[in-house]
């Protein structure tokens, strides 16, 4: 099923479109709007990818150790202090 949509690139995205248009790359407007499309489709889909994966290894990883904010601040300020990094 096709969508008809009208937007507004404005002059930047416009002039890009029309310029890929000219050089040959694609043979229509909607051609380079599909392509532009299907690029952040699959950004997207690997950056999901992505974090599912962390997520998975931090599952994986076994139970979280404990954690003292007050502590890690305390030895942050010590290594700052000392020219740690």
């Amino acid at each position: 099923m096709s969508a008809m949509k009208t937007i507004d690139l404005g002059d930047h995205f416009g002039a890009f479109v029309d310029a890929q248009v000219e050089a040959g790359n694609f043979a229509s407007a909607d051609e380079v709007i599909r392509a532009g499309l299907s690029l952040l489709e699959r950004e997207d889909a690997d950056e999901e990818a992505r974090i599912r994966a962390a997520i998975e290894e931090g599952l994986a990883s076994g139970d979280p150790l404990p954690f003292e904010l007050d502590d890690f601040l305390h030895r942050m300020h010590l290594r700052v202090g000392n020219g740690d990094r």
